[in-house]
């Protein structure tokens, strides 16, 4: 995780090169395949939420949290043919907006017999402490989803 003043954290990016190494100044950084640029005491971010994506089919589900703060988190999650374990229900803190960028998913919510079908963009906002589960994903292609978590 790399963490800047102002408590904006970014996290899931494996290495990083400073161009200016006190960022006192005016500067740039790059965090992988992640573009920062300092200017006027802030960070702007430049990416692509479809760069650094796997290759090749992963045993999980891969859940890349882009941007952290106090009051929210924001996450990419790639899925391919994944489901919750069975008999486990997610049970967040925060609030939790999911966009499906591409592929299809099966989302149930505890006390509801029907499965709410996800397509690509499409989106659900879950709030707090609504068990849910992932039922499905597609198996043919990955399913790309954006998770804001806020409170």
């Amino acid at each position: 995780m790399v963490h800047f003043p102002g408590n904006l954290n970014l996290v899931g990016w494996k290495s990083f090169n400073y161009v200016d190494s006190d960022l006192t100044r005016e500067s740039s950084i790059s965090i992988a395949h992640c573009d920062i640029e300092r200017i006027s005491g802030s960070f702007m971010l430049v990416d692509n939420i479809y760069s650094g994506l796997p290759q090749s089919h992963s045993a999980e589900e891969i859940f890349e949290e882009l941007v952290q703060s106090d009051s929210v988190k924001i996450e990419r999650i790639i899925s391919e043919g994944h489901s919750s374990p069975e008999g486990f229900w997610y049970d967040q803190d925060r609030d939790e907006w999911v966009l499906l960028l591409t592929g299809s998913a099966g989302l149930k919510l505890e006390g509801r017999n029907e499965v709410i079908v996800l397509r690509s963009g499409d989106w659900i906002n879950i709030p707090a402490h609504v068990k849910h589960r992932v039922d499905w994903t597609d198996r043919t292609k990955k399913t790309i989803w954006l998770a804001v978590h806020y409170r």
